[in-house]
């Protein structure tokens, strides 16, 4: 194995404090209030039925229309229409801030070390060019080697096109690239069906009918030095 491919959300970040609570925060500079544990909660639900519509196609465009939609569902009865442009406009740019994300507690020791054992890191991502700039901040970015983030690629995960492109950057067959990641169906299944090694990153790993790990710092107990 010589590369390792590593999911970002929920998997190396995470909102901070939370999302329920960015909003609330956002939402409070307009004189709007809202209860952060209801919100959250709405927006788990929200964000995990509109993720599972696989797409054939993605872009910066259709991420922005993707999070507005996420935004009119849960907080459109909060927001008078005709402000909603100006506040989603706000949510949207704050959380291209790191000051939104935080790093799972083990994240930049594990990639330190795995670099130290030779092996070749890079991030491959649902997400929208925002990222980079959370990356850069965070100083995840000179740990890896690339960033590939599917608004800027036009595939998400679990297409295998996205997978396929992965290994033309890196120049490596399916056998030499391990994906982890914490989505069973884009990060897995995608792996799987690309051939690629695979480890879902799972808090409770007891349910799992994957290969699982509870800890990114887990893999150092799993993977030698490569030669």
């Amino acid at each position: 194995m010589e590369a390792i491919t590593f999911d970002a959300g929920g998997t190396l970040i995470w909102p901070y404090p939370s999302v329920g609570e960015v909003y609330a925060r956002v939402l409070s500079r307009f004189g709007i209030q809202i209860d952060p544990p209801k919100v959250e909660s709405d927006f788990r639900i929200t964000f995990k039925q509109m993720r599972g519509v696989d797409r054939k196609t993605v872009s910066d465009d259709s991420e922005r229309a993707f999070w507005r939609g996420i935004v009119e569902t849960v907080l459109g009865p909060h927001i008078p229409p005709a402000e909603f442009d100006v506040v989603f406009k706000e949510l949207y740019e704050t959380f291209a801030s790191s000051q939104c994300w935080r790093l799972a507690e083990d994240a930049l020791y594990t990639l330190i070390e795995l670099r130290k054992r030779g092996y070749r890191l890079s991030i491959l991502s649902n997400a929208d060019s925002r990222f980079r700039q959370v990356f850069s901040e965070m100083g995840i970015t000179e740990l890896v080697e690339q960033v590939f983030i599917s608004s800027e690629i036009g595939w998400e995960k679990p297409d295998q096109r996205i997978f396929r492109h992965v290994e033309k950057k890196l120049g490596l067959a399916p056998h030499q690239i391990l994906h982890i990641g914490d989505s069973p169906h884009h990060d897995i299944e995608g792996a799987t069906n690309a051939g690629w090694h695979h480890l879902l990153l799972d808090g409770d790993d007891s349910k799992s009918e994957f290969s699982s790990i509870k800890k990114l710092s887990k893999l150092l107990y799993l993977l030698p030095n490569n030669p």
